[in-house]
């Protein structure tokens, strides 16, 4: 299976392959990620980073949608967003790491991002907006999920947890 990446019109610009890294074709850039029923999954909508935290979610039944990087995809998050009415949780990931241009300093690009995308959203969307980092020290949603030890093809036990996480917020 693959999983396509779209556009806030739901235009699917590329198609990832698994032999291949991570790439576009030449003129087109990543969008966003999520299933087509995603708002009709229950609860807060989850901002994660990347396909495979957005297939996590899915897996939990949680309304998720992937942005293509830390600090990407706004402008299509604004439009796909508008009028869903629900809170917006930014998921920050937990990828500290030394700054290679200040030695002895740290960055923290995931919980950046989720920070600059959250105040983004908030002009928009106002306090219905807001940044996380998830329990524990996984570093997505989707190491959460394998870190929690739920059988994937459970699907009731994956839902539950899935409504625990939100529950959270």
């Amino acid at each position: 299976r693959t999983c396509a990446a779209r556009s806030s019109r739901s235009k699917m610009p590329r198609r990832p392959r698994r032999s291949r890294p991570k790439r576009c074709a030449t003129g087109s850039r990543r969008g966003l990620t999520y299933s087509g029923d995603w708002l009709d999954n229950p609860g807060a909508v989850l901002l994660v980073e990347g396909m495979s935290d957005v297939a996590a979610g899915i897996t939990m039944g949680l309304a998720t949608i992937g942005r293509p990087s830390n600090t990407g995809g706004v402008a299509m998050l604004r439009k796909l967003l508008a009028g869903c009415g629900r809170h917006i949780v930014v998921i920050g990931e937990r990828d500290r790491q030394p700054d290679k241009l200040k030695p002895g300093a740290m960055r923290w690009p995931g919980m950046d991002g989720a920070r600059s995308v959250t105040q983004q959203l908030a002009k928009q969307f106002g306090g219905n907006v807001g940044a996380r980092l998830l329990p524990g020290n996984a570093k997505d949603l989707r190491a959460w999920f394998r870190s929690c030890g739920v059988d994937p093809a459970d699907r009731e036990a994956c839902f539950e947890l899935g409504r625990k996480l939100v529950g959270k917020w």
